[in-house]
Order: C-alpha cells, then sequence, then structure tokens
C-alpha cells in the first residue's frame, strides 16, 4: 500500500495536533543547592616584627676616569673592570695608575666597543685620552 505524501503530511498533522502541548511560558524552578556551612574564621596572625633597617651599602670609589661627560655604557665598562687592576682603588694618582695599568686599558675599551653605539665609542675614546694624558703630565 502506498501513501501519498498528502496523506502522509496530513497523518502527520494529525499525530503532532493529537499531542498535548507544553506550555513554554512557565519558569523553570532553578535547583535546590544544599547549604555549605560557613568557613571557620582564620586565626588572627601575630603581628611581624619590624625588621631593622639594612644599613646603605657603601658606593663604590668614583672610578677616577668617570666625568660627568662619560657615557653610561662607557661608565659601566669602567667600574666592572676595576677588578683587573692592580691599582690600589686609594692610590694618590689613581688616574694615572689607571692610565698607565694596559691590562685595565685593554679591558674597559674592549667592553666599550662591544657596549656601546658608535657616537659613545668615539666619545669615551677622545675622554680617555684627554684624562690619561691630563695625568701624565
Amino acid at each position: 500500500m502506498r501513501f501519498s505524501a498528502i496523506a502522509l503530511v496530513a497523518a502527520l498533522v494529525a499525530v503532532t495536533a493529537a499531542v498535548p502541548q507544553v506550555p513554554t511560558d512557565l519558569p523553570i524552578p532553578e535547583p535546590e543547592s544544599p547549604e555549605t556551612p560557613e568557613a571557620p574564621e582564620a586565626p588572627e596572625t601575630p603581628e611581624t616584627p619590624e625588621t631593622p633597617e639594612t644599613p646603605e651599602t657603601p658606593e663604590a670609589p668614583e672610578t677616577p676616569l668617570g666625568t660627568d661627560d662619560t657615557p653610561e655604557c662607557a661608565q659601566t665598562c669602567l667600574e666592572d673592570n676595576i677588578d683587573v687592576t692592580e691599582c690600589a682603588l686609594d692610590a694618590e694618582d689613581l688616574t694615572g695608575c689607571l692610565c698607565g695599568d694596559d691590562a685595565y686599558v685593554e679591558a674597559v675599551t674592549s667592553c666599550i666597543q662591544d657596549s656601546c653605539e658608535a657616537a659613545d665609542i668615539s666619545s669615551s675614546e677622545d675622554l680617555r685620552d684627554e684624562v690619561c694624558s691630563a695625568s701624565s703630565s
């Protein structure tokens, strides 16, 4: 037996009409959540004793080759390589000693060439020549 398309549609409409409709505008109840017990209060933490102030670290001795005109990258090199020299940092003529210390001059020069821009390299070399020539006179 064959059903025609019209008969099939009519049968579906009849079945759908016979099924009771569920209202869609009813509110959906929220599921009840079990009450959670209140967390116990945390015990008070004792006050932390004040830490004594740390004394300020004394600044490293100023490197005599550094001036206000020294580029920052070069000043860092002057200070970072001070351990290369055998000059006493409290020497009367520290600038002369450092300028004459080939190991220190080479270490600082290498650092400046690796760390500084071209303009800072040039001004650092000019400043070194000026300061070292003044200390040797």
